[in-house]
């Protein structure tokens, strides 16, 4: 009979039952521990973020710093094109025209070692002034006694004109003699008649031989 078992022998069974109740009920649940500053039923909530957070990374691409580019070397500009960069255009143009003689006409003829003036009109047909510093000057050919240079009398508008005078003498040997001559400015450059400035004054004359004399 159960009743006829010391009830201390009961206790002790129900105790030995009882613990290993608990035994195998701690090995069945696994230790759940609570997360600080959750509160029950967020886990859900936190997970869910934590997704949003990984998409949000992923599709964001990383940037990548642009790469930094040195400066461009400074370019010498060349001995020839520093030169080049120091000439100034011209303010203005030296052309001359021709008008007309006011002496002697071209092959003229004289005895020889004969004294005569050559004197041209010319017009200032460029845009430069004529200073008295601009000259009638020897180019080439006959020079006639002619001097190497001789100064403008006045100075000359653009517009103008000038009497251009030559003191000149025959030479002793008869045949036809030319010079030429041209227009100088105040730097030393030539310049003569026509668009560009190539064509010369030209003094032509004919020495003829003395006339005999009868013996």
């Amino acid at each position: 009979m159960l009743w006829s078992v010391p009830k201390q022998k009961v206790l002790i069974i129900f105790l030995l039952f009882i613990l290993l109740s608990g035994c195998a009920q701690i090995e069945s649940t696994p230790e759940t521990r609570p997360v600080a500053g959750l509160t029950p039923g967020s886990s859900t909530q936190v997970v869910v973020r934590i997704l949003n957070l990984d998409l949000v990374a992923a599709a964001s691409p990383t940037s990548t710093p642009l790469p930094t580019m040195a400066p461009l070397p400074t370019r010498v500009p060349s001995t020839a094109e520093a030169s080049a960069a120091t000439v100034t255009s011209p303010t203005c143009v030296n052309t001359a025209e021709f008008v007309k003689n006011l002496s002697i006409a071209d092959n003229a003829a004289f005895e020889p070692e004969e004294w005569f003036a050559k004197i041209w009109q010319i017009k200032n047909s460029g845009t430069c002034v004529w200073t008295t510093e601009y000259a009638l000057v020897y180019a080439s050919g006959d020079s006639m006694g002619s001097p190497a240079k001789v100064q403008l009398p006045q100075a000359v508008d653009p517009g103008e004109t000038v009497d251009l005078r030559l003191s000149l003498v025959s030479p002793t040997e008869p045949k036809t003699y030319t010079g030429n001559w041209y227009l100088q400015d105040a730097t030393g450059a030539s310049f003569g008649l026509g668009p560009d400035g190539t064509q010369p004054l030209i003094v032509t004359i004919v020495v003829k031989p003395l006339p005999r004399v009868p013996t």
